[in-house]
């Protein structure tokens, strides 16, 4: 690793191997053995886990090699990376927000970046960086090492230039881990990315796509020709009880990430303040002074929806909504092979838009339905006509048809490249 990448911010950690073989990174709340996991927090500044995440151990084993660990929002639960304690990750010759992991891909530093997404982060990382990656099914990918925030979405994807590149590593990590309670009952799935939407039937999710700006609706529409050229039937659909799918998944969210941090008090787990004169100092203390303002925000937010009075008000029903999403978008995947839609309001994000914007939680409405529901998803980069500037397509998929998502991605990138040779 060179030391200019550390100064750019996109890298946190060096692993310092010289192994050969194709190299790698990881988000910094992935656990690697004896290697700093930040979770792009101060206070896990200094952690040094004596552990190695299952994804991990079955890449090393399959001959990958770690090279460092990509910057992120603290803990993961950020837009795309603006709160991380290490600062924020921009394209180069611009302030437009992309994620250490995106960076790391789109500047060809690494082949690939594992990232837990469980607000779609790594989804917007991809987009606004012009590269890919994939959300596969809930608890296909063992989630044992990852410095958990939101445990029952959250997922560990993969990112990558290609779709070929990320079908070859899920098929390495996928499959099931008895030390993870939710990983599902599967053998070891092997995944292609042929570049096919012959016969596709694609549902676009019209009122979401009205939502976002006049670049990203234009790539939406090239996108969309892309997939008619090649075979596939184009329908738009009106499903207005997205509208909910958000508030459901931020209720959700709050509560999960609330509960997830309070093992950082200083005692147990995580920066110890200096200044304390008693218990209740130390936990006070520390986790004001380690947490940044949007943890403290959503740790306040899932306080609030655990309380006594609130519990059957606001998570109870949260908990109902997502049964009724999951089986509403059951009965969608029962008429349309996949569903298009945004991956954000707008192509691209500075830290000052998003810290002055009134709601960031509103600006994830785009990505809470695969969040919420578990349902595989990924972000294709595709631009809007005549322009430059990466802008991302959602594609989500019913349950187990990652290889759907792959196909579709790689015959996009075929097209955007100029197609057959």
């Amino acid at each position: 690793m060179k030391t200019s990448e550390f100064q750019k911010g996109i890298f946190i950690t060096e692993c310092g191997t010289n192994a050969t073989g194709k190299k790698i990174a990881l988000d910094d709340t992935i656990l690697t053995t004896d290697v700093l996991a930040t979770a792009g927090s101060k206070m896990l500044h200094n952690f040094v886990p004596p552990f190695t995440a299952t994804a991990v151990a079955r890449l090393q084993d399959a001959g990958y090699v770690v090279e460092g660990k990509t910057n992120v929002g603290e803990f993961g639960i950020d837009f795309i990376g603006e709160t991380s304690h290490f600062g924020a990750v921009t394209l180069p010759g611009s302030d437009a927000l992309c994620g250490g992991a995106g960076a790391a891909v789109t500047e060809e530093l690494v082949s690939a970046v594992l990232c837990p997404d469980s607000n779609g982060y790594p989804r917007r990382s991809a987009a606004f960086s012009g590269s890919f990656f994939i959300k596969p099914t809930y608890g296909l990918v063992s989630r044992f090492g990852v410095i958990s925030t939101v445990a029952s979405s959250e997922q560990i994807g993969v990112m990558s230039a290609n779709a070929k590149d990320a079908a070859e590593i899920l098929s390495v990590i996928a499959g099931m881990d008895e030390n993870d309670g939710t990983s599902l009952q599967t053998e070891k799935v092997q995944f292609s990315a042929e570049p096919s939407v012959q016969g596709l039937k694609i549902g676009v999710l019209k009122n979401l796509v009205d939502e976002a700006d006049d670049a990203t609706k234009a790539a939406i529409a090239s996108f969309l020709a892309l997939q008619k050229d090649g075979g596939a039937q184009i329908e738009e659909l009106v499903f207005p009880e997205l509208s909910m799918a958000n508030t459901a998944y931020q209720t959700l969210s709050a509560a999960e990430i609330c509960n997830n941090l309070s093992r950082f008090d200083g005692i147990k787990f995580g920066h110890r303040t200096e200044t304390f004169r008693n218990h209740d100092d130390i936990c006070i203390n520390s986790r004001s002074e380690a947490f940044g303002t949007h943890a403290k925000q959503v740790i306040l937010l899932g306080s609030h929806v655990l309380s006594k009075k609130m519990y059957d008000k606001t998570y109870y029903k949260a908990m109902i909504l997502r049964r009724k999403y999951k089986m509403m978008l059951s009965e969608l995947f029962a008429k349309y092979d996949v569903l298009v839609l945004p991956v954000a309001a707008k192509s691209s994000y500075t830290t000052e838009s998003i810290l002055n914007s009134s709601s960031t939680q509103n600006e994830c409405r785009f990505t809470s339905l695969s969040s919420l529901t578990g349902f595989p998803s990924a972000a294709i980069a595709t631009k809007e006509p005549c322009s430059k500037t990466p802008v991302g397509v959602q594609v989500l998929a019913n349950d187990l048809q990652e290889n759907i998502l792959f196909s579709i991605a790689a015959y996009t990138q075929k097209q955007l490249q100029g197609g057959a040779k």
